[in-house]
């Protein structure tokens, strides 16, 4: 069995046992909650605040005088200085730092004609522009390249929590490969500080984005041909922002969601 494979069978056989295990969803909820604090002691000392990691968002919206030129090998909008400081590879488009360093390939969408106005199956998704656990504006045009595998979810959701943590392992494996995982905190109470609170208690490094863009553009998707009744709920973009496919809850379709990820990574067999 192959290393996706292997990967997503662990991961979806976890969460469809859960199913079947009692499981008191609002302590857990309490928990997540209780882990915003009020204010954060300490910021931390890497932030993409930096004129050096969004150069093309940053001079369009005039947020920034324009930066010093920096190289930028892999062309990922995470300069290589940045890159080998944080650790990340600067020469693979794939590879870069987290936590709040994402990159930005916005401008590429923009020069490409990537537009999208419906949702459809092999048509460009609409972009949208979220709020991240750092309270950073993140576009989905940011990951123009790379297959997207976006979850909607909310800590309401017993199954959503218990599962939370299993996409960073997921995250860490297959991110080298060209996978970025988004969730997306849907319910309109969860607050712009919930982000934070829902990375902090899983450990997850990739983007979690919510507040009141989430539940906006989880109501758009509502409306949409596929009418999502709940969460989880999955979708899965490809490299050219195309919805390739998706997915409400983790047994409505067993085996689809790794095999079409395997897919878009991979090729087909």
């Amino acid at each position: 069995m192959m290393k996706a494979e292997k990967i997503f069978s662990r991961w979806i056989l976890a969460a469809a046992t859960l199913f079947t295990i009692p499981f008191m969803g609002c302590e857990k909820e309490i928990m997540v909650q209780n882990s915003i604090a009020p204010e954060r002691e300490e910021e931390s000392s890497v932030r993409n605040t930096d004129s050096r990691f969004f150069f093309s968002k940053h001079d369009r919206e005039g947020n920034h005088a324009a930066p010093p030129i920096e190289i930028d090998t892999d062309g990922d909008g995470v300069s290589d200085s940045v890159e080998n400081e944080l650790g990340s590879d600067a020469n693979n488009p794939f590879s870069w730092p987290g936590n709040g360093v994402w990159p930005d390939r916005s401008g590429d969408a923009t020069l490409d004609g990537v537009v999208g106005t419906t949702f459809g199956i092999g048509e460009v998704l609409p972009n949208f522009v979220f709020l991240d656990q750092l309270g950073q504006e993140v576009e989905l045009t940011q990951f123009y390249g790379q297959t997207i595998l976006m979850v909607f979810l909310s800590q309401s959701c017993g199954i959503c929590i218990e599962t939370a943590a299993s996409y960073q392992d997921c995250f860490e494996n297959l991110r080298e490969d060209g996978l970025v995982i988004l969730h997306v905190l849907v319910k309109e109470v969860e607050s712009e500080a919930t982000p934070q609170a829902w990375a902090a208690a899983f450990g997850l490094t990739f983007p979690v984005l919510g507040g009141t863009a989430g539940h906006e553009y989880w109501n758009l998707i509502k409306e949409s041909p596929f009418s999502p009744t709940a969460v989880p709920f999955f979708m899965l973009i490809d490299k050219d922002m195309k919805l390739v496919f998706t997915q409400e809850g983790f047994t409505s379709n067993p085996g689809q969601l790794e095999l079409n990820l395997y897919e878009q990574l991979y090729g087909a067999e």
